[in-house]
């Protein structure tokens, strides 16, 4: 805690440094970023081609990782091993990058891997990178190659798709999701939504596909509300493909295996999510290998968080009507008959007790 709390103070007394020297040019820097700019950059003093690079920020501090306490062997091995980067502009970028430090030259000094993105409340957006940083120094630009600055506009388009999303233009938002995917195939959010709607129209296939692509890169998914939306579909495929279609055995087992996998992994996100605790509960309830103590466990937790949930009474009094125990049947029978006194099911269960 206290390494990290020493990086941050450094961090802004540079900041505040930068600004009594040259506050236009902070302001500038920070408004107009040069985060289109273009460059040539080069590995020696010998190499006459390089490659194009953009500008994307610029070193403000250099140290040790934060595990390098775990092993003083270490130590200096991972000295300077760990940048903070202020970035002009954070479109596109991802954990996982590689990015390049660069001296006045234009010469590479350093290679890092993105670690994290977040916002300070004074810099803006940072970023925090690991790599071999020994001939690196404070004020170094960093650059990413311009090849790989695609993703950048992956993020344009999937905005335009998420517009047009919510004014109700499916087909334009299709061909913005698919254009951003073209720009980044591991785009988790443009899967994700592209998944969403192939769901609402009810081709699983599709939206299957669609989730399973996002699941890959589900690190890259910094918001919660998203990463739960994309596990609760994928729980939602699975479980529309075991309940309404006839499929193989060895499919119906995965899909109940990766159901409950799934279910358990959105609620560590939402614990009272009262959609994805009902379809646990109906995976462990439905064939092949229906477990019937992890069924009711999961259908009491839900009648806990929405007692009108009909059909969790139903399965409810089935469970308790499968084992004999008539009396807490006919209770859970009425109870989801008096949510719905029209319940076929409820109803059915009840005639069977007298």
């Amino acid at each position: 805690m206290y390494r990290k709390n020493l990086i941050y103070i450094n961090i802004l007394l540079l900041m505040i440094s930068s600004m009594v020297s040259s506050p236009q040019l902070i302001s500038a820097e920070l408004r107009y970023g040069n985060t289109s700019s273009r460059l040539k950059v080069f590995y020696t003093e010998a190499d006459f081609y390089g490659w194009d690079a953009v500008l994307r920020g610029k070193v403000i501090s250099i140290g040790a990782r934060e595990d390098s306490h775990k092993n003083d062997l270490m130590r200096f091995a991972q000295d300077k091993t760990k940048a903070v980067v202020r970035l002009y502009s954070h479109d596109g970028m991802k954990v996982g990058d590689t990015l390049f430090v660069i001296n006045t030259r234009n010469l590479i000094v350093a290679k890092i891997t993105v670690a994290s993105i977040f916002r300070s409340r004074y810099l803006g957006y940072l970023l925090i990178g690991y790599g071999n940083l020994r001939l690196a120094n404070v004020e170094n630009r960093v650059v990413q190659r311009a090849s790989e600055e695609s993703s950048k506009y992956a993020y344009i388009y999937k905005s335009r798709g998420d517009y047009h999303h919510e004014v109700g233009n499916t087909g334009k938002s299709i061909s913005y999701y698919k254009r951003a995917i073209e720009l980044d195939k591991g785009n988790p959010e443009a899967h994700l939504y592209l998944g969403l709607i192939y769901l609402k129209k009810n081709l699983l296939q599709f939206a299957m596909k669609e989730f399973d692509h996002s699941y890959k890169e589900i690190r890259r998914l910094y918001d919660n509300e998203d990463r739960y939306l994309l596990l609760k579909g994928m729980v939602e495929t699975r479980y529309r493909g075991l309940r309404y279609y006839k499929l193989p055995l060895e499919v119906m087992l995965r899909f109940k295996k990766e159901g409950i996998r799934y279910s358990k992994e959105a609620l560590e996100i939402y614990p009272d999510s009262k959609e994805v605790t009902f379809y646990l509960g109906m995976f462990y309830y439905l064939r092949p290998e229906p477990s019937d103590i992890e069924a009711k466990n999961q259908f009491l937790r839900v009648i806990e968080i929405n007692p009108d949930q009909v059909e969790a009474f139903v399965n409810l009094a089935v469970l308790y009507k499968k084992y004999k125990n008539d009396k807490k049947a006919e209770f859970y029978a009425r109870e989801a008959l008096r949510i719905d006194p029209a319940n076929k099911r409820a109803r059915h269960i009840l005639k069977l007790l007298y």
